[in-house]
This record gives C-alpha cells, structure tokens and sequence, in this order.
C-alpha cells in the first residue's frame, strides 16, 4: 500500500475534520489504508444527519481531505493523522454549504477583483468565566449564549462599537508598526464558538462591500483612554 508522503507506514487513527454551519468541529473516521483512494474518490457521508447540510431526499455527500493539511498527533503511544476535509456533493463538486468553500470563494474574489490577499490568525482570549461567576453545573461554557456575558464593564473585553490606535479597550484595536507594510487589525468582536470560515468570510466581504461603495462605514468612537 502506498501512504502519502511524511506518514508512517502505520497509522493507528485517521480522521477528516470539517465544521457544521454553527462552527462546531466534527469529524469522520476512516481506514488509513484507503488514504490514497479517498484524496481521489471522496468518502460519503449522510448529509441529512447534520443540520443545515442536506435533507433526506438529497443526503448523499463527499467528504474529500485536503492532502496538505495532514498532522500526526500522538498520544499514549498511539497516534492520529487528521485532514481538514473539504464537503462535495455527489458529483464531487464543492459544496454551498461548506463554510471552507464560502470564505475561500471570498478570499478569490477578493484577490481578482482588488488584488487583496489577507492573513489572519485566532488570538483566544479568555474572558468568559470571571472570577467565581460560573459554578460546576454541567454547563457548556463554549456555547455562544454565554458569549455575551463578556461584554460587561470591568471585565477586560470591549464594551463599546468602537477603534484605537494601541487601546486594548476598543473593539477594533490598530497596534503600533514601525513598518507601515506590517500594519494590522485586531477584531475582538467574533464570538470563539463561532464558525471562523463564515466570520472571515463576512469580515472580508464586508471590507469589499465598503470599498465598492466608496464608503467609510459607520462611524465608530475612536478611543484614546480606558473604557474597561
């Protein structure tokens, strides 16, 4: 059996991952064995089983790993090879309801139209539970109805629709660059439960949309002290 290239010729687990339209992670165990002939067939998968995906009368869906996205992970003297999945339908195109296709559809746009490439990376930051405000009750902290209970004063997170040069209480903060060419943004608005394909995808097309317009967007405060 041939493996792809930088796996072992053992594979213990290996697993496709893909996000629901909500951002939950999930993700499809198959035989490490088959590798080669899933990055060129696809393996199925019930659509109708996840919501939002596909309805019973047209469930049949492909789930096709991106072969560059291959890691090893181990553990306890095991080890798992998981892929980012990319989500077809039947006839092996891409699928609309796959959040990777709609933020890389985005990001092409983006890039024929006004030249635009972008780089972003998550930044976790760890507001939600203060101090002894949640106790153990079984509760799942990472659901987005608690989201909201960040956005409270004193607590370290941006409380107003607002930006700053440094200020880490704005919403939308510039950080000091010496090198014009390094400047970047920092959004702390999106929810970490939320799906990123889809929250990258609208902050983008967003940019896009005011720039067509030749508009600056709402005017926001601009910031130049603490509002924690």
């Amino acid at each position: 059996m041939n493996y792809p290239d930088g796996t072992d010729s053992i594979m213990e687990f290996t697993k496709i991952f893909f996000c629901d339209l909500n951002g939950r992670i999930m993700n499809l165990s198959v035989n490490g064995m088959d590798i080669d002939d899933i990055f060129h067939n696809g393996v199925g998968f019930d659509g109708s089983s996840i919501a939002g995906f596909a309805n019973v009368e047209n469930s049949d869906r492909l789930l096709f790993p991106v072969k560059e996205s291959m890691k090893k992970i181990k553990f306890k003297g095991e080890s798992i090879d998981f892929y980012i999945g990319n989500i077809c339908d039947e006839h092996g195109e891409r699928s609309g309801i796959d959040t990777r296709t709609v933020l890389q559809k985005t990001l092409n746009r983006a890039k024929d139209e006004y030249g635009f490439t972008f780089l972003a990376g998550p930044e976790h930051e760890f507001f939600l539970l203060n101090g002894n405000e949640f106790e153990t009750t079984g509760e799942n902290v990472g659901d987005s109805s608690h989201t909201d209970k960040a956005y409270i004063a004193e607590k370290e997170a941006p409380i107003l629709k607002s930006w700053g040069f440094r200020n880490r209480s704005s919403m939308i903060r510039i950080p000091y660059t010496a090198r014009p060419e390094n400047t970047r943004i920092e959004l702390r608005s999106p929810a970490p439960s939320g799906n990123v394909y889809l929250q990258l995808a609208i902050l983008i097309a967003m940019g896009m949309r005011g720039i067509s317009l030749s508009a600056a967007g709402p005017v926001y405060l601009l910031l130049h002290k603490n509002f924690y």
